[in-house]
């Protein structure tokens, strides 16, 4: 895993970062933070409840030390900045955990 924990929001069916876990590679990268929006892992599309199935298993499904390419966007941000791509270091299997986003 590489630190996150994801959840998904009922109506618009985008699966959100809700925590990162302190010291991870998540975390490391200082990019991510709580309330972006995950649309791809590895290049696969992520959405709703089905998005977090396939997220985790893209995200776990490879050994550690092996390197995960995540899209995220950021709704706060202005329309140039908001997307982004980071590649995260998958890290010890305990450190991903997945969570829904309360209404």
């Amino acid at each position: 895993g590489v630190g996150i924990t994801l959840g998904t929001d009922a109506l618009s069916h985008k699966v959100f970062v809700v925590s990162i876990r302190g010291g991870s590679s998540a975390d490391r990268s200082g990019t991510i933070k709580v309330g972006h929006v995950l649309t791809h892992v590895d290049g696969t599309a992520v959405t709703g409840a089905p998005g977090i199935l396939t997220a985790e298993q893209k995200i776990v499904s490879s050994e550690p030390g092996s390197l995960v390419h995540l899209s995220l966007f950021d709704p706060d941000a202005k329309m140039a900045a908001a997307a982004y791509q980071v590649s995260l270091l998958r890290e010890d299997l305990s450190m991903v955990s997945f969570a829904p986003v309360p209404p």
